[in-house]
């Protein structure tokens, strides 16, 4: 069952993954428990599309190989999810995953003034990032470290990707 979204442009036809995969089993096997990639850019969207997830996605016994995710705590009254409901939902996305990563941008790249190198130099603890091209990857270690860097990233309005 989908359901209606006004916007400024009109209405916005959505549906929960969870949803979606129950109206698709007959024809499909989404039951599998491993997923090898999962890519979200949502545009502020980012936890509506976490919590429709949750029974089918993000559910305790699947397991995810890597997922990559555009996140803008700012963007997220969008689909009006608090601040504190985000930090709650990027927290729990963080235990289905080994690891989690902060990709920054160094400067004279695209993208350098929304996910600066120095966010990851100033909030996590990760003093030897990997460099991919004009990227720096920087770990983050534990849920005390993403409340701090998605509550840095709402102050000064950043954009990043998290992989």
């Amino acid at each position: 069952e989908g359901f209606l979204v006004p916007n400024k442009e009109g209405p916005i036809a959505g549906a929960r993954v969870d949803c979606f995969v129950d109206h698709i089993k007959e024809h499909s096997d989404l039951t599998s428990t491993k997923i090898d990639f999962i890519k979200i850019d949502v545009e502020g969207f980012e936890i509506a599309v976490l919590q429709g997830g949750r029974n089918s996605l993000f559910r305790q016994q699947q397991k995810i190989g890597s997922m990559i995710m555009e996140v803008g705590p700012n963007r997220w009254n969008r689909a009006s999810v608090s601040f504190e409901v985000g930090v709650e939902e990027m927290t729990r996305l963080a235990s289905f995953f080994t690891t989690s990563y902060l990709l920054t941008r160094s400067p004279g790249s695209g993208f350098y003034k929304t996910c600066p190198v120095s966010l990851g130099k100033e909030i996590l603890k990760d003093t030897e990032p990997r460099t991919v091209g004009s990227i720096r990857v920087f770990k983050i270690q534990g849920a005390e470290e993403w409340g701090k860097l998605l509550t840095y990233m709402k102050d000064k309005n950043f954009d990043c990707n998290f992989f």
